[in-house]
């Protein structure tokens, strides 16, 4: 049995799959097996596929009769894997040599261990940003409840394509929830219920991004936040947010109902009731008082310099 499975799903993925996959076949850790699940794909991903099945007999494919979509083909393929640990892969981005080294090096008693990652663009080039950056996560907290805590009240910084998860944990996981539309989010929170991330803000993946999505990644000035978040108010956009689908998933999955008023339950009641609030357009004074109280923490920055923009957003719904 391999000591690592990595889980790649595919779907039209011919133009970039050879450069991950070579990245993965080059790795300085050898001892692991690649489960392939392709969603029905109709450009040259199967040819390629083969080609590298036939060389590598590390290689596993499978291929689906229907397409089953992003989060149920990982599913899949997650539940195929038959290593101690379990990588997961997208088709487009690049491995750093020492990926998955770090990985099974550092996740320890940890559930999830997880790395930063390098954006570049279409062309293998580095866009000078990594993605910690631009989901604005500045410091790790060693404290499990307070990276639940960021997850739920802000965003999922643990990149799926950068993660590795301990196969005896995949159970509890699994199946993913049909209202959660992220497998990495979910996965990271319900780290964050057993036994945590150990994670670096050394990037270990080369994130590959789209044209379109460039631009989305650049890191915003304060200034650009606030002028954002003032023409929202104006504009009066309503609050959106999947974050209650979370919190009510993780609450029945994880919180026994004769160990109540743990840490973590006391997370998903406060991030619940946060974003409840907002979405029915109450207790804001209340709201601001909490962002106050645990700005730091609940957005992971060591000042309150973007604090203003938060507090429109409560007042502004």
């Amino acid at each position: 049995m391999p000591k690592v499975s990595i889980a790649m799903t595919t779907y039209n993925g011919g133009k970039f799959l050879k450069d991950q996959l070579d990245s993965i076949i080059s790795q300085s850790f050898q001892d692991f097996e690649i489960v392939v699940c392709d969603d029905c794909s109709t450009d040259s991903t199967g040819k390629i596929l083969q080609e590298y099945a036939s060389n590598d007999a590390r290689v596993k494919l499978y291929f689906n009769e229907e397409n089953l979509g992003f989060k149920e083909n990982f599913e899949k393929a997650v539940m195929l894997c038959s290593g101690e640990y379990i990588a997961l892969s997208d088709q487009d981005d690049i491995w750093l040599p020492d990926h998955i080294e770090w990985l099974v090096s550092n996740i320890g008693d940890n559930t999830i261990a997880a790395g930063n990652a390098q954006l570049i663009n279409t062309k293998g080039e580095k866009l000078n940003i990594l993605l910690n950056q631009t989901e604005d996560f500045h410091f790790f907290s060693e404290n499990k409840n307070d990276v639940l805590e960021h997850i739920l009240f802000c965003k999922n910084p643990f990149q799926g394509a950068s993660m590795l998860l301990k196969k005896d944990s995949i159970q509890k996981m699994l199946p993913i929830p049909k209202d959660v539309n992220f497998h990495d989010t979910w996965f990271a929170c319900c780290a964050c219920m057993m036994e945590g991330i150990s994670y670096t803000l050394d990037p270990i993946t080369l994130y590959r991004q789209s044209a379109g999505s460039v631009t989305k990644h650049i890191k915003r000035s304060h200034f650009q936040c606030i002028k954002d978040r003032i023409g929202s108010v104006l504009k009066k956009k309503p609050y959106k947010t999947d974050r209650l689908f979370y919190c009510r998933a993780l609450y029945e999955r994880f919180i026994n109902k004769d160990e109540k008023n743990t840490d973590a339950e006391h997370v998903l009641r406060k991030a619940y009731f946060y974003h409840q609030s907002l979405l029915n357009n109450k207790n804001k004074i209340r709201m601001v008082l909490l962002i106050i109280k645990d700005y730091k923490k609940i957005y992971a920055v060591k000042s309150y310099e973007m604090i203003f923009s938060r507090i429109l957003r409560i007042l502004g719904v």
